[in-house]
């Protein structure tokens, strides 16, 4: 059977984790700040296609604009609407703090500009990088599983973590698997499960996507029972994909995770790590005691900065956007 599968830039989300959005503002700021992919891969039509998504965000756009910022900029700049020292949607882009929340969230990420540095290296050459402990190489280890998986070049792995080349966003493939296919994508989730107990932890949200990739339903994953699973709607079932759950399970982990700004009632990390909770917090329990197996720090990650969207928007010129 031949399937397409394909990234695009709108993720399958459970309609029960909707929060009012924040219209114009909110999908400013949040489309500078997020450098995550979600990936989630669904099953859809009685064929068998799959269709892979993911919410992609380019952070080049932001990243660039970084090295032409105001030199003199406040990072912490206060101001009321209209004020002359107001900010436009333009300067908001390249302001200090949200920079800031770009670096606070590099580390724990495998598609953040800081991969780059991989560029050009081969498996022997980060394999003495792995020995140190390398997070960052060992996710492009996963990505060359990946690319192994689909019949092309280790040198492939960059772009494709860095979302730079759109061909790499859709392929075909045909099931069942070959031997060497099956292997790759497994050793692909072993190397993005020890970049993220090594501290990328949002790889886990890759983990989950090798497990769909390779058929493994909830039922296989110890996550419901048969018979509960046989009684939920197709789109029920889609909550159970492998890649939702581990995307959970990084939340579950890093709730300082944040996608962007917050409101009064949270962040959607929060309602998702809740969401899944029955099920994300086992596996984020094995994690931590994996970690702890390795001679590892509990996970910590720096809590935003930015401030809340009720606040972001009265450093705007504009006071219309919303």
């Amino acid at each position: 059977m031949m399937t397409l599968c394909r990234h695009s830039t709108r993720a399958r989300s459970d309609p029960r984790l909707t929060t009012k959005p924040k219209a114009k503002l909110t999908v400013l700021v949040v489309g500078i700040v997020v450098l995550v992919m979600i990936g989630t891969v669904a099953e859809i039509g009685s064929s068998g296609d799959t269709v892979e998504t993911g919410a992609i965000t380019d952070n080049k756009k932001s990243q660039s604009q970084a090295a032409t910022r105001p030199e003199d900029a406040d990072s912490t700049f206060e101001a009321t609407p209209n004020s002359e020292n107001c900010l436009s949607e333009g300067l908001l882009e390249t302001h200090p703090m949200i920079m800031d929340e770009i670096k606070r969230l590099d580390p724990f990420l495998i598609n953040s500009e800081s991969m780059a540095v991989y560029r050009g290296l081969t498996e022997l050459q980060l394999l003495p990088l792995v020995d140190q402990g390398d997070s960052g190489a060992m996710a492009v280890l996963g990505a060359m599983h990946v690319m192994r998986f689909r019949g092309l070049p280790d040198s492939s792995a960059i772009p494709y973590l860095l979302l730079e080349d759109l061909g790499l966003l859709t392929f075909r493939y045909s099931r069942p698997f070959s031997e060497e296919q099956s292997k790759h994508l497994k050793l692909a989730a072993d190397w993005f499960y020890r970049s993220a107990i090594n501290g990328r932890v949002m790889a886990l949200i890759n983990v989950g996507n090798q497990l769909d990739m390779m058929g493994k339903k909830p039922v296989d994953l110890g996550w419901i029972s048969a018979e509960e699973y046989e009684q939920l709607t197709r789109s029920e079932k889609s909550l159970f994909n492998a890649a939702n759950v581990y995307q959970a399970v990084a939340f579950t982990i890093a709730p300082e995770l944040e996608l962007g700004p917050y409101d009064e009632n949270g962040g959607f990390s929060t309602m998702f790590a809740q969401r899944y909770a029955d099920i994300a917090e086992p596996i984020a329990v094995r994690f931590r005691d994996d970690r702890r197996k390795l001679g590892l720090e509990p996970l910590i990650v720096p809590k935003t900065e930015l401030p809340t969207v009720d606040e972001l928007k009265k450093l705007l010129c504009d006071p219309a956007i919303e």
